[in-house]
């Protein structure tokens, strides 16, 4: 919207964008082919916080899957954020993932918590086919799921970088292809200079349009 307005009045947008945002002021860099802005990517405003973390059973709950079905030998499921908190839970397999359905019940018996208020759920289960490193699902409180959170993409990037001791880690995350939307999204954790820097971004389609007369 933001680069059709510019095109209709004879501006050029700059190259980075700023959000304002309840964490902050976050950048936003403008993703360009030939010319033509086809997506963005943003710096995310804070660093890695994890805080409390939440049984394999009460997450098995909130999805409808079973204990088993909670994978722990990385992390615990956790809250965890770079700006916006996420309980961030790894799932054993797609299968499990594919399963996920929100209940009210066990959300609310667990969330808010430290801030959190959606699950995001992800595998390493992509198969051989699959061209990325992870599949993912969001929830939110309204029992309804997001096609593509960068927020929560960026916190698990973060998190795993941080587990594994990794000093650089790239991810191509695909999210809602159960729902129907799928999405990817590009990652890239980088503490080579001592401070962790998170970015996140992806392409975009045109879903709608429309104008507004101000």
């Amino acid at each position: 919207m933001l680069a059709s307005y510019a095109a209709q009045n004879g501006d050029a947008l700059p190259e980075t964008l700023l959000f304002e945002e309840a964490a902050g002021l976050v950048p936003v860099r403008l993703i360009k082919d030939n010319g033509v802005t086809t997506g963005a990517e943003l710096l995310v405003p804070e660093a890695l916080s994890c805080r409390s973390q939440v049984s394999p059973q009460n997450v098995a709950a909130c999805l409808s899957l079973k204990v088993e079905d909670i994978l722990t030998d990385v992390h615990q499921p956790l809250v965890a954020s770079v700006g916006l908190p996420f309980l961030v839970v790894e799932l054993a397999s797609r299968e499990a993932l594919r399963q996920c359905v929100p209940n009210l019940q066990g959300f609310r018996a667990i969330l808010p918590l430290d801030g959190a208020v959606s699950i995001y759920a992800y595998t390493r289960d992509v198969g051989p086919e699959a061209q990325c490193d992870l599949l993912a699902r969001m929830f939110t409180p309204r029992m309804t799921e997001d096609p593509a959170t960068g927020s929560a993409t960026a916190a698990t990037t973060a998190l795993l970088a941080m587990l594994h001791g990794k000093t650089t880690l790239s991810l191509r995350v695909s999210q809602g292809v159960d729902m129907g939307r799928a999405s990817t999204l590009y990652s890239c954790f980088d503490a080579s200079s001592g401070k962790p820097i998170v970015r996140v971004g992806g392409n975009s389609v045109i879903t709608m349009e429309g104008t507004l007369a101000l």
